[in-house]
Parts: C-alpha cells; sequence; structure tokens
C-alpha cells in the first residue's frame, strides 16, 4: 500500500512543476511580446527564474527540506541534475526523432515525461529531511 506522505509528495510534485512551467512561459512571453527582447534571450532569462523557482519550491513545499545549513550543496546537486537533464534531453529527443522518426512534439513529450519522473526521485535524495 503506498502511503499517503508519498502520495502528497507526488501530488505536490506535480503541481510545483506545473506552476515552473507556467512561470516559464510566462515570463518567455511576455519578455518576447512586451519588452520585445530577442527571443534566445528570452528564453535565457526564463530558464534561469524557472530553474530558481523550481529549486525553491521542490526544496521547501514539495520535500519540506528546511535547513540553511545544507542549501549550498543542495543547490550544486540540483544544478548538476540540470546539468544531467539537459543532456539526456538532447540525446533522447535525438534518439527518437532523428533515429526513431517519431515526430518532435511527441517525441518531446515522452522525453519530459521520462525526465520529470527521474526528476521526482534524484530530487528526493538531493531535498531528504535529515533530522
Amino acid at each position: 500500500m503506498i502511503e499517503s506522505a508519498g502520495i502528497k509528495k507526488v501530488i505536490r510534485y506535480l503541481v510545483a512543476g506545473g506552476v515552473v512551467a507556467v512561470v516559464q512561459f510566462t515570463l518567455f512571453l511576455g519578455l518576447l511580446s512586451l519588452l520585445h527582447l530577442w527571443y534566445l534571450a528570452a528564453s535565457s532569462i526564463s530558464f534561469v527564474v524557472a530553474l530558481v523557482t523550481s529549486f525553491l519550491l521542490q526544496k521547501y513545499w514539495t520535500f519540506g527540506e528546511k535547513s540553511v545549513s545544507r542549501i549550498y550543496g543542495q543547490v550544486l546537486l540540483f544544478l548538476l541534475c540540470a546539468g544531467i537533464n539537459f543532456l539526456v534531453t538532447v540525446t533522447l529527443m535525438y534518439l527518437l526523432v532523428d533515429l526513431g522518426k517519431i515526430d518532435a512534439p511527441r517525441a518531446q513529450a515522452v522525453v519530459m515525461g521520462c525526465v520529470a519522473l527521474g526528476n521526482f526521485f534524484l530530487y528526493a535524495k538531493v531535498f531528504r529531511v535529515t533530522n
């Protein structure tokens, strides 16, 4: 039987991911449309803001890890995970689209799902609560 605390973490993880996606996309559109920034600048800025938002939501809300003393190590591990996620995403996209001949939107959805699933378990380790 799955414990209710585990289910709550999964739900919080999914909600936090949705919030981060909305923050990133909304900021991207605002920078692009309202401030007329170059699309790569808008994408870069919105990515960084989303990364910070994700870290804060995952640490404090999803996993309830409130320590300040561990934050530097957690930031480093979180950024390492982000770098690995980038490499996994690019590799899987290439394999699915170029070699597997799957259309890019469908491949992106599959890759995002795989990365999100893997991230839940990685972040559970990064933000584990210690007494």
